[in-house]
């Protein structure tokens, strides 16, 4: 059994791609979005965010098995299909990645973003009128990102944590 059919069929009965069974209502010239999709859109980009952990050994496989449905769905000749597989934990660790490159001392006002404005604002304190080194900023650190370990079950995910650093 090929990893299509085995992803469509055994593992979620296609509850993982049953989203992609929508898209040619979309992707259609006179569509709710387009007017003139097959001449006004080059790339096409389906990111499926789910629970679901793909292997890195097997991720270029069902990479290329949600392409080649894209692909059977709109046949669009010339259309470039890109796809991203992801679990909700890469997407925020995308967006604490990003947003710690940004370099911003204020709010962003979206709940995602301001989130990981938070996590980096503990992972990486700046430690200002309580002292100042490595010594003092590890203390701050550790003492702000406590009750995160605790409510994720603490010193487990904390001491996993701390060895990948």
């Amino acid at each position: 059994m090929g990893l299509d059919s085995c992803l469509r069929r055994s593992y979620d009965g296609d509850n993982y791609f049953s989203f992609l069974g929508q898209l040619p209502q979309y992707c259609v010239d006179g569509g709710p979005i387009f007017e003139r999709f097959s001449k006004e859109v080059d790339r096409l980009t389906i990111q499926l965010v789910s629970n679901y952990v793909i292997q890195l050994s097997l991720m270029e496989e069902a990479t290329q098995t949600v392409v080649d449905r894209i692909r059977e769905l709109v046949p669009i000749p010339g259309l470039d299909v890109a796809v991203m597989l992801d679990t909700t934990l890469d997407v925020l660790a995308r967006v604490v990645c990003h947003e710690r490159r940004l370099d911003q001392g204020r709010r962003h006002g979206h709940p995602v973003i301001d989130i990981a404005r938070e996590l980096n604002r503990y992972i990486h304190p700046r430690v200002r009128h309580a002292g100042r080194g490595k010594s003092k900023t590890e203390a701050v650190r550790q003492r702000g990102l406590e009750s995160f370990w605790t409510a994720i079950r603490g010193p487990e995910v904390a001491a996993l944590l701390e060895q990948t650093q």
